[in-house]
């Protein structure tokens, strides 16, 4: 059985945002993550979005491309830069 509900996804704007490099010593559970601070104030319109829900024996069908045929074509470095290789802005 399909479900379907719409949520409200409130706005907000970015006053400020501040990305730090990742701290070396940080713990397993969030090395390599950057640092972020942002200071940010609601506004008062929200986007409406509609979701569905499909049971587990009736998935919706997706474009051939969408879905990866192996792990290794899942790894997002397989279709984006690094950062390192990206070059000067």
């Amino acid at each position: 059985m399909t479900r379907r509900i719409t949520l409200d996804a409130p706005a907000k704007l970015n006053l400020a945002l501040q990305v730090a490099p990742p701290a070396p010593d940080a713990p397993p559970a969030v090395r390599g993550r950057h640092p972020v601070a942002r200071w940010l104030v609601a506004l008062d319109f929200a986007d409406t979005l509609p979701l569905e829900t499909h049971p587990p024996e009736a998935p919706p069908e997706a474009p051939p491309d969408a879905v990866p045929k192996s792990a290794a074509d899942a790894r997002p470095d397989r279709h984006r830069q690094h950062d390192s290789d990206a070059g000067p802005p």
